[in-house]
């Protein structure tokens, strides 16, 4: 690789000072995507406790990657406040906070403290991502220590170098962190753990009766592979998000068959 591996924040912070913040902002969306499946682990313990976090967390892991695909193509903004999404960042951010908050709170009070931990962390790598597009991100070191939460929690520092070196050559080369967001999640490869844990993950939430999780599990495996799915169309995506805070807030059975029904 051309540049120095990347092992903690430091030398993150190192590798990145001087690059484009839209590329600083793609990694830490990618690096919160990669985390996910990491929530299989409380959902395998107990669905019906862990069901309530898990649209807060698409919706913040949807609004970031959303957000970072937006910045890249916008180019460089100064200002977060004026970066495109604002307002859905900073609402999904609200949303999933509370389910961080529940997390850590039955984390506290369990015997199986480990497994959930490495859930609790996935949700809370999902809203520092975010945090590092809304419009009170403090600055680049908020999205140094985004990606870096993100990457000791799914462990997966391999990947992280590998998209710092595609996005250092791409933004080099004149593109934008779209088409490092258009690429394979895991470059060198789904780790068994994670591709074992998004399996679990998927195949529970599909099997809900009348939950519609589907808007969501397709829309990971895009992430995951987007070479085996069509272009995402950025209008419909954005559409995906723009659905009532009230909804929202009454769980998937409410949330999701309206987005599935703007998404047709």
């Amino acid at each position: 690789m051309g540049h120095a591996q990347v092992e903690d924040i430091v030398g993150l912070a190192d590798i990145l000072e001087e690059r484009p913040y839209a590329l600083t902002a793609a990694l830490a969306a990618r690096a919160a995507l990669r985390s996910l499946p990491l929530t299989s682990l409380w959902v395998e313990w107990d669905e019906e406790e862990a069901l309530p976090m898990m649209l807060p967390v698409f919706r913040v892991l949807a609004a970031a990657w959303l957000a970072a695909v937006e910045r890249g193509r916008a180019g460089e903004m100064e200002d977060s406040s004026a970066s495109p999404l604002v307002r859905e960042v900073d609402e999904a951010i609200a949303h999933a906070t509370g389910a961080v908050s529940k997390a850590t709170s039955v984390v506290a009070n369990t015997p199986s403290k480990e497994a959930f931990d490495h859930a609790r962390n996935a949700l809370a790598a999902a809203v520092r991502a975010a945090y590092a597009l809304g419009s009170a991100t403090p600055g680049p070191h908020t999205a140094y220590r985004a990606i870096a939460h993100a990457t000791d929690t799914a462990d997966a520092w391999d990947a992280l170098n590998a998209d710092i070196e595609a996005g250092i050559s791409a933004f080099s080369g004149g593109f934008s962190s779209q088409w490092l967001m258009a690429a394979p999640l895991w470059p060198q490869g789904m780790p068994p753990w994670a591709e074992e844990g998004w399996k679990s993950l998927r195949d529970r939430l599909d099997a809900r009766e009348g939950e519609h999780w589907r808007v969501w599990t397709d829309w990971y495996a895009a992430r995951l592979d987007p070479g085996a799915h069509p272009d995402p169309d950025l209008a419909r995506e954005r559409v995906r998000l723009n659905i009532p805070e009230a909804l929202w807030r009454l769980g998937p059975k409410q949330a999701n068959p309206e987005i599935a029904k703007k998404m047709a």
